[in-house]
């Protein structure tokens, strides 16, 4: 007598994201092997990320942007400043240098802002002021006192700090209440942290102000100042040992948290400080070895952008052309973020601008986050593949029959089906066209959505014919991203049972 089919539906597979760390053997089928151009979107579906596209159209060629942050003016406007080519820049859509006759030899600038002026440092450099009326001045002419060539800057508590001056990079300084450019006279003062350091000696990597605190990062160990509005009084609220940041513009301020890149991970400050054990505050704990891998292979300054419309904290690493996207949305049990990789990006820099559009800095001028979902005007491959799944019954053989593949958008796009057996990466493939719908009668979407659109696109299953048979099996899709967005719904597998092994 014939063996019943049975069906196992993978509801909104690696819905949990990356997973590269636990036993494959163990995986839940909300976990990904495979996750790249992806995010998770709101749907809790692994859906293929947007695409990048110049919006710099003037003056852009060969400007290399490696800084860029958005002036927010007392007056309402606000002005896009970026560095590259050894040269400052206003705008987007036209770059225009206001370098005038400064001398800039890189562009690892630190911008931030404070009573109206925007305030740049970077290391080796005397620190630069720009004004609301488009002046821009070294310290040493604007302002009072010696500036310190400092590496690293925050802007809080009505005043600006700064550390890591060669020479004297244990030193912090801060400046006169509100005045961004003053270091000397009235409230301006420093701290040596030579003082407090846990453990041996250390030199400030990152600043930051949170929640009323001054937090120095040191490459190994971190101090946390309570009473921050009046340094010359503020005290040592608290130290981590043994955990620090390697990268300053990995920091990232998410309003109730500091993320930052440690040796040993992308970490959460609330939670280190919390647990104090080293690896309860990695927020990149699914990938952590891939993520060193990543960063010790790194030859440009690393990066980080917060998301804010989307969610997603982007750890930027340019040589690389990788992108590390965490989802601060919902956080797994553990503390870790849903995580997903974004592949072949070409990106130095990013900024959240106020408008909610996600810039980024390139060869060519600024880039922007865009549904257009290409590349400059080229696709890109997005790879899903889930961990090996036996079902619950590891010691039975199932023969494979076929698969419902339900996909959202994609519409008319050419996808490729990857299946293989107990472990093995030795994919056989499928192709598969996806349906073809009208995205909107008359050119729009009925009731302001595209007709019986979730949101993405159109719903639509499509059944693959499966061969061959094994004790697990790992399912992937593949499909080159070309002006469509794409997002995996549900997988439906249909096997016999087989023998016993």
């Amino acid at each position: 007598m014939a063996k019943p089919l049975s069906n196992v539906i993978l509801e909104a597979p690696g819905f949990f994201g990356l997973n590269t760390e636990d036993s494959p053997a163990s995986m839940p089928p909300a976990f990904a092997k495979v996750a790249d151009n992806c995010i998770v979107d709101n749907r809790g579906r692994i859906a293929s990320r947007q695409g990048l596209e110049y919006v710099t159209t003037t003056n852009g060629t060969d400007t290399n942007i490696k800084t860029i942050y958005e002036f927010l003016k007392q007056d309402g406007t606000s002005i896009t400043l970026s560095a590259g080519d050894n040269k400052i820049f206003t705008g987007t859509t036209t770059l225009t240098d206001v370098t005038a006759s400064l001398t800039i030899t890189a562009d690892h600038w630190q911008m931030v802002t404070l009573a109206d002026e925007v305030h740049m440092f970077q290391a080796e450099h005397e620190p630069l002021s720009y004004t609301a009326a488009g002046t821009l001045a070294l310290h040493s002419t604007s302002g009072t006192g010696t500036p310190p060539e400092a590496s690293c800057a925050v802007a809080g508590y009505g005043r600006i700090f700064a550390a890591g001056s060669v020479g004297s990079e244990h030193i912090v300084y801060w400046t006169d209440l509100l005045q961004g450019d003053s270091w000397t006279g009235g409230t301006s003062g420093s701290i040596d942290t030579r003082e407090y350091w846990p453990h041996g000696f250390d030199i400030p990597v990152a600043l930051a102000a949170h929640n009323g605190f001054l937090v120095i990062f040191g490459r190994r160990s971190i101090l946390v100042y309570a009473g921050a509005d009046s340094p010359s009084t503020m005290e040592l609220q608290d130290s981590i040992d043994g955990i620090g940041c390697i990268a300053r513009d990995s920091v990232i301020n998410t309003g109730s948290d500091l993320l930052f890149l440690d040796s040993t991970g992308y970490r959460s400050l609330g939670r280190t400080i919390q647990e104090k054990s080293s690896p309860i505050g990695s927020i990149s704990r699914n990938v952590n070895t891939d993520l060193r891998g990543f960063v010790s292979g790194e030859s440009l300054p690393i990066k980080a952008v917060y998301d804010r419309k989307n969610s997603n904290v982007l750890l930027i690493l340019p040589s690389s052309q990788y992108v590390i996207c965490f989802d601060t949305a919902l956080p797994l049990e553990d503390g870790s973020y849903r995580t997903t990789y974004w592949t072949g990006v070409k990106a130095a820099c990013g900024y959240f601008a106020r408008d909610e559009t996600l810039l980024f800095g390139d060869v060519d001028g600024i880039k922007k986050y865009s549904d257009t979902y290409t590349d400059e005007g080229a696709s890109y491959v997005m790879r899903y593949y889930s961990w090996s799944q036996d079902f619950g019954t590891p010691t039975t053989e199932k023969i494979s029959k076929g698969a419902d593949v339900t996909t959202d958008g994609g519409s008319g796009l050419l996808i490729a089906v990857k299946f293989s057996y107990d472990y093995s990466e030795a994919y056989r493939t499928i192709q598969k066209r996806l349906d073809t719908f009208s995205q909107a009668f008359f050119g729009i979407g009925e009731f302001g959505e595209d007709e019986f659109s979730s949101g993405l696109g159109t719903i639509s299953t499509n059944r693959i014919n499966l061969t061959g048979r094994g004790r697990s099996i790992s399912l992937g899709l593949e499909a080159s991203i070309d002006g469509d967005s794409l997002a995996i719904q549900e997988i439906n597998i249909h096997s016999i049972a087989g023998r016993m092994i």
